[in-house]
């Protein structure tokens, strides 16, 4: 191939990216809406639980209200099965607990089951919900060792029994996007699904969840980011958004040559995911 054909070559192939990563980020990214659009009844909330907390503003971001927006939805919703992927040391679930009568199932993988990347813990067995036990909650919580890539959740729950889910295990994109998928058949009627570290921000462990929930939402999930906070937002009350005949139309098309250029899903997944990169670092024009 002579180098004017080279040339040539790069640029459509460049075009061909531009165009596929500029459709998927304009039209994929969650829309940002307060917590009173979801609830009514939002206020702060104190932990009653502090040790090992890995929710902001305690950890991370001190402009993020997770831990608020949690209780708030906890206490509005009344959950009676909660779902969490992350177990970590426990704290969540343990104040999960604290404030509300609901049984929790929580799924953390062992250290030879770990094969993703972007992940906050690396905890033995006995570090995996330390806190939730040594509080006296253990009798409420069904931990399950495992890695949410393989599970399925039916072996643990019933169909259609989880009120509340919590997708919080490993970050990487096509995590995000399997766990959702993978607790699906378990969602009740009237579940809600938080998404966390999910912001729209060139930080790894943020944009790969932002960038799974995007990707859900070009499937025609209705996920929402919960402003000042870095939780996406899913319920079954409302699950697809709504769209224009133009819009639907344009989105098919994309769909179509997306699975003509790239096939399965994984592929699409990691294709987007170096485009994101490569796009929000400025490797590409």
């Amino acid at each position: 191939m002579d180098s004017r054909s080279l040339i040539l070559k790069t640029s459509i192939k460049r075009r061909i990216q531009n165009n596929i990563w500029s459709f998927f980020w304009d039209n994929f990214q969650l829309p940002d809406v307060p917590i009173m659009d979801i609830i009514d009844t939002f206020r702060e909330y104190e932990p009653t639980i502090l040790e090992n907390i890995c929710l902001p503003p305690y950890l991370g971001d001190s402009n993020f209200q997770d831990y608020s927006v949690l209780i708030s939805l906890i206490k509005a919703l009344q959950p009676s099965k909660v779902l969490e992927l992350g177990t970590a040391h426990g704290n969540t679930v343990a104040n999960i607990c604290v404030e509300s009568a609901a049984q929790v199932f929580t799924v953390n993988a062992l250290p030879q089951q770990i094969d993703g990347n972007i992940i906050t813990f690396n905890l033995n067995k006995e570090e995996i919900g330390k806190v939730y036990r040594a509080t006296g909650f253990q009798d409420r919580v069904i931990q399950i060792y495992e890695n949410t890539r393989n599970i399925d959740i039916l072996n643990y729950v019933n169909p259609k029994s989880i009120d509340f889910a919590i997708i919080d295990a490993c970050h990487d994109m096509d995590f995000v996007v399997n766990d959702f998928q993978k607790i699906s058949p378990a969602l009740s009627d009237r579940a809600v699904v938080l998404f966390h570290d999910t912001v729209p921000v060139y930080e790894h462990w943020y944009l790969d969840s932002y960038l799974g929930c995007m990707y859900l939402r070009r499937q025609g999930f209705n996920i929402k980011h919960i402003r000042q906070s870095s939780w996406g937002y899913w319920s079954a009350m409302d699950p697809y958004y709504p769209e224009k005949p133009l819009i639907k139309f344009d989105r098919n098309i994309y769909l179509f040559f997306e699975s003509i250029i790239w096939g399965d899903q994984e592929t699409r997944i990691k294709s987007l995911r170096w485009l994101a990169s490569g796009f929000l670092r400025g490797k590409f024009d």
